[in-house]
């Protein structure tokens, strides 16, 4: 039986493994103030991926809200997130990631729309591919691209990859990658195809598959429509430099088994909501959402009402908050790092209390 750490609410402190380790590299520990509880992940349940043709599906139920949990845990441990919304959007999207199912030979999302996730920021240093980097990570399939070829990302979308796309900002500033741009727009909606010779016969392969993005936010100010078509079909999270010297811990072979292991949990359990009719289900929305919006965030509300507990709310929240004009509000943004237990953690290990100081 394998077990992966878990904070049970977002108040708690950081993973237990995490203090343990660097505790033995004589580098302090962390104090939990809650009490770190632990999710079972059963060894001889198999999980597959494309291209196989399905996730095993376990009999016994799996809590929903366990699971998204352990994502956020995980994101949030490796990166400093603008806010909790944000931080709860890209968990949320993580786990809608996996709702795929097989259509005509093809392994495709059961949404009605993919929506891209993008990670910006108007200045370097901000941990914009770090968070990118995480959820790629946790993402069935996650494969990250720098100055892709429009070769490669079609193929690696035809193998239901999800494509994480770092530096988008140089990427699409070139006319040269106009041929990429209409691929991730397009990938967006289901029922759009790339057809190709190979072996002297049409292939037709299906684009429609989940994308993440992080970039400069020069993207935003472009005046191209094409950037502004891919930019109408994203979440979008502005990030924010963390304090002077934070630095992410290590992501070392106990990490990426520790998001193995949640990133299996979590093809598991939506495999079941598949099973038990996710494809036909729709989602309540908060009030006022827009059209285009609320294509966005079907996906990750669903997933949110699915898992229960909290998770409806905060997913409305984060709906309601990112997709304002001005996201978060930079001063609640603010105080919520102030009292993140991830800042906490980093601050301890140096031997010191987090008073919120030296923030960006």
């Amino acid at each position: 039986m394998t077990t992966v750490e878990y904070r049970p609410d977002k108040s708690d402190a950081w993973n237990r493994v995490h203090a343990e380790r660097m505790a033995a590299a004589g580098q302090g520990a962390a104090e939990a103030r809650h009490e770190t509880h632990e999710l079972a992940v059963p060894d001889e349940t198999a999980v597959t991926y494309a291209p196989a043709p399905a996730v095993a599906v376990p009999e016994e139920k799996i809590a929903g809200d366990v699971v998204l949990r352990a994502i956020r845990v995980c994101l949030g441990y490796f990166a400093v997130w603008p806010s909790e919304e944000a931080l709860n959007a890209a968990t949320l999207y993580v786990a809608a990631s996996h709702a795929r199912e097989m259509q005509d030979g093809w392994l495709l999302p059961v949404w009605q729309y993919a929506p891209r996730f993008f990670i910006t920021s108007s200045q370097h240093g901000s941990g914009k591919s770090q968070m990118a980097r995480m959820m790629g990570y946790l993402v069935p399939d996650g494969t990250t691209l720098v100055e892709p070829t429009k070769a490669s990302l079609i193929s690696l979308i035809a193998k239901a990859r999800t494509v994480v796309v770092t530096e988008a900002d140089v990427l699409f500033g070139t006319k040269r990658n106009q041929g990429i741009l209409a691929i991730a727009n397009a990938s967006y909606e289901p029922d759009r195809r790339h057809s190709h010779k190979f072996g002297g016969k049409d292939v037709e392969v299906p684009t429609f598959q989940f994308m993440i993005l992080d970039g400069l936010d020069t993207m935003i100010t472009s005046t191209g429509v094409e950037l502004r078509t891919l930019l109408s079909r994203c979440i979008t999270v502005h990030a924010r430099r963390g304090p002077r010297g934070y630095r992410p811990p290590r992501f070392d072979d106990a990490a990426r088994e520790q998001f193995k292991a949640v990133r299996e949990l979590c093809a598991q359990w939506i495999a079941q909501e598949i099973r038990a009719g996710l494809r036909q289900y729709v989602p309540e929305l908060p009030d006022g959402v827009g059209n285009r919006a609320a294509a966005l965030w079907e996906p990750p509300c669903a997933v949110a009402q699915k898992a229960g507990h909290d998770w409806p709310e905060l997913a409305a929240t984060a709906c309601a908050r990112l997709e304002d004009a001005t996201g978060t509000d930079a001063q609640e943004a603010v105080e919520q790092a102030r009292q993140s237990s991830t800042l906490a953690a980093w601050a301890r290990a140096q031997g010191r209390e987090w008073e919120g100081e030296d923030l960006s």
